[in-house]
């Protein structure tokens, strides 16, 4: 992140020249916000960030910039979500040190977060027995196997529902098996 801030630190004072998308200022900004972030994303990805964190990132800042009505302001979101991103790569490269197995799990549920996922269905993947692959996982991770997904479809599940997803929909979008008990989750995870 230290990096990306200095580099855009001396891209900027340089200033941003790019080529005209729109006769009007504010939208050639918006234009120019949301190539960048699709350039971004990329990267990230190219950069070992998986592929879902990734959309996900650049749906939520799409969204931001589609609503800004401010060019100055834009490039400082891009300024901040590009360090977060940065972030977000390092965070993902850590994931690296995870065993095969325990990345090849990551992988699924990324994959599949839309779906009731069980410790069972991971044995099936990754050709381990679920109690081998539960003290894996654990070691490799800190937490359980259980814990982990969880906490994917709650990430998941508040990206729904900043963009606007109703809580019974996303709930069930997401595999939990009663609106009452996703919202109960969801306050105790984020506090609303």
């Amino acid at each position: 992140p230290e990096g990306v801030r200095r580099l855009l630190e001396s891209y900027l004072s340089g200033g941003i020249v790019v080529g005209r998308m729109s006769r009007n200022p504010l939208t050639q900004m918006k234009y120019f916000a949301v190539c960048c972030v699709t350039l971004a994303c990329r990267y990230a990805i190219a950069g070992g960030l998986g592929e879902q964190e990734a959309f996900n990132f650049s749906d939520k800042c799409i969204a931001r910039i589609d609503a800004m009505t401010d060019g100055g302001k834009i490039v400082e979101f891009l300024s901040r979500e590009a360090q977060r991103l940065a972030a977000m790569v390092g965070e993902s490269r850590s994931a690296a040190a995870y065993s095969p197995p325990v990345r090849k799990c990551m992988a699924y549920i990324a994959r599949n977060l839309h779906d009731k996922i069980t410790l069972t269905d991971l044995s099936g993947h990754t050709g381990l027995s679920p109690g081998y692959l539960s003290r894996l996982f654990r070691a490799d991770t800190g937490e359980s196997v259980h814990g982990y997904i969880l906490g994917r479809k709650l990430e998941a599940a508040k990206s729904l529902v900043e963009r606007g997803g109703k809580m019974g929909e996303t709930a069930y979008a997401l595999g939990f098996s009663s609106e009452s008990h996703f919202i109960a989750l969801f306050k105790k995870r984020f506090g609303v």
